[in-house]
């Protein structure tokens, strides 16, 4: 074969590898976090346990005694989330400590604003711990439950639980976000007038149980233009007619 349509060939066919590799799905990785402090804890609940990789139904972090209450929880992440041209995010919230201690309505929020600016006040006891960051609502494309419960995403980005109330739940979120560079995530649990004392939780007492929050990141990969696939036809095209003018000249 000549060796110029050699390295023709060869050029296109990296071209069309790379366009190909460049719009592949990316891997999800865990995201660790760290760090965490909330405006309010039960005892023997702290927000620590819920994220502590122990999904034992009796650790996790509660609000009794704040019931009615709203609360926040900030979350770092040890390492810097998302890719350059935005980022996947699945949640899972695990609760399955019984008796309906699941959320009965949450928000879930991302930040890419220096880990100092937010969660520095006491583990459980933060006042503020959001801080002085700059905070993004997460809106969910995707909510699911395991248990049967429905589950509304409302105007202010914020899941709402109705109608079936299950003794406990695995919640599963999914979203794309155009940040990049998350330092941090937000947890707020939300009163409700359709809950037991404004909830936040489903339980007959208003409480919940997060035995764990879970967090899977992967960078949103790149659509390939219209100019990056014309490069790459044309290329092959050149290939075609090469290989046609070798056979033509040998026959």
């Amino acid at each position: 074969m000549n060796t110029d349509v050699r390295g023709r060939m060869f050029r296109a066919l990296c071209l069309l590898v790379a366009t190909f590799a460049v719009a592949g799905p990316a891997i999800a990785s865990p995201v660790t976090l760290d760090n965490e402090t909330v405006t309010f804890c039960q005892d023997g609940y702290p927000i620590d346990a819920a994220v502590d990789g122990d999904f034992a139904s009796g650790s996790g972090w509660a609000v009794y005694g704040q019931i009615g209450n709203n609360q926040t929880a900030v979350f770092k992440a040890s390492n810097d989330v998302g890719g350059s041209d935005g980022t996947q995010l699945t949640f899972q919230l695990h609760m399955f400590w019984g008796d309906a201690h699941i959320l009965g309505r949450f928000r879930l929020s991302a930040t890419t604003s220096n880990r100092s600016t937010y969660g520095q006040g006491p583990t459980c006891g933060d006042a503020t711990p959001g801080g002085s960051a700059s905070w993004t609502v997460l809106v969910p494309q995707s909510v699911t439950p395991q248990n049967g419960q429905t589950l509304a995403v409302q105007p202010d980005g914020s899941v709402l639980a109705s109608g079936t109330n299950p003794y406990g739940d695995l919640v599963t979120l999914q979203l794309r976000t155009p940040l990049k560079g998350i330092t941090g995530f937000r947890l707020e649990a939300l009163a409700d007038g359709s809950f037991v004392g404004n909830g936040p939780g489903r339980a007959s007492n208003g409480n919940f149980v997060l035995n764990e929050l879970t967090v899977d990141a992967s960078p949103i990969a790149s659509i390939p233009t219209l100019d990056t696939w014309a490069i790459a036809l044309t290329a092959l095209l050149l290939v075609g007619v090469g290989m046609r003018g070798l056979g033509l000249r040998r026959s």
